[in-house]
């Protein structure tokens, strides 16, 4: 299996389990519900899952062919080469899921709500989400069972893949700097310092595919030092959380909103131990620091190395800056 298949089949986890937590907040039974069961939270949250729905409709169906397909059950786009029944079997099991998470969803008109201990007026049409619980749980578990099956697959040194080939090997990950452009992300080593001229001819372009990357590397390139990002900032940004006037500190007492927190600071984990492998696939390198250590004091999270935007001067030159120099 080469890295770019494994790292295929760790997003396809990521992605259901993404899918299955934020159906947890939404799933409802029949009967009547208060008021706040469909206020804006709700719609929030309801875009979110939409969202990470669709991002997995992208990974198991880029041509974006119809769904009625008869063979849209079947693993084979996502399967590596070399496979094995037992992985192929926990794919077609994450495909199923989706489905059928997809095939709950639906509109219904609410008409009653209870507010303050009597009957109200609903807030009519409203998407609903009619699925039990023990599905959403399956598919949590069946991402589980898929990343155990990946982390101990045999490493095989016949197997490379084209995109492999840009890779670059650098002594420490303090010596790497990710600069950030139109066109993608390029790596520079030995890592200039902010302001100076880059040239390209000696960077490597890095096949780092996805808005996650792209979202998380703006927010350390933003920081200070290039490196430091708030973990409340890269939550907002991935669309974890939704921005509002709601601070962390109340949020922690409001039991809703501090379960919702904790679902998102999961997802966010989840999501840098993703990037962690994708990059450590590309970037060969002896040092067994951290790539995104968080300190827990700051609430924020440390890339080992830099990350900055490669901005264009007058001269037509491209330096390694922050936003706005």
């Amino acid at each position: 299996m080469t890295t770019i298949e494994k790292q295929r089949l760790f997003k396809l986890a990521h992605a259901i389990r993404t899918v299955a937590g934020h159906a947890k907040f939404l799933a409802r039974g029949k009967g009547y519900y208060g008021k706040e069961d469909w206020g804006d939270g709700y719609q929030r949250e309801f875009d979110d899952f939409e969202h990470a729905l669709a991002e997995l409709e992208q990974l198991r169906n880029p041509e974006g062919f119809p769904p009625n397909l008869p063979d849209r059950l079947s693993p084979k786009p996502l399967l590596p080469a070399q496979s094995s029944p037992e992985l192929e079997a926990e794919v077609v099991a994450i495909l199923g899921f989706h489905d059928a998470i997809m095939k709950a969803r639906g509109v219904e008109d609410v008409c009653l709500v209870i507010h303050r201990g009597v009957f109200a007026e609903g807030p009519g049409l409203v998407r609903t989400l009619r699925i039990g619980k023990t599905i959403l749980e399956e598919s949590e578990q069946a991402a589980t069972n898929l990343e155990g099956l990946l982390a101990n697959w045999p490493e095989d040194s016949q197997t490379t893949s084209s995109n492999e080939k840009a890779v670059l090997s650098v002594d420490r990950w303090s010596d790497l700097g990710i600069g950030i452009k139109e066109d993608g992300h390029w790596a520079i080593c030995p890592c200039p310092p902010t302001g100076e001229v880059v040239d390209l001819r000696k960077a490597i372009k890095l096949p780092l595919v996805g808005e996650r990357w792209k979202k998380v590397l703006e927010c350390f390139a933003e920081s200070e030092d290039g490196k430091t990002a708030k973990k409340t900032e890269l939550m907002t940004v991935l669309r974890y959380v939704q921005v509002g006037n709601i601070s962390a500190e109340q949020a922690h007492h409001d039991e809703h909103l501090r379960t919702q927190l904790g679902h998102a600071s999961r997802t966010l984990s989840s999501t840098m131990a993703d990037l962690k492998r994708e990059l450590s696939a590309l970037v060969e390198t002896q040092d067994q620091a951290p790539v995104f250590p968080q300190s827990r004091s700051q609430k924020c999270y440390r890339s080992a190395f830099t990350s900055r935007y490669l901005l264009s001067d007058e001269d037509g030159h491209y330096r390694f800056a922050s936003t706005g120099k």
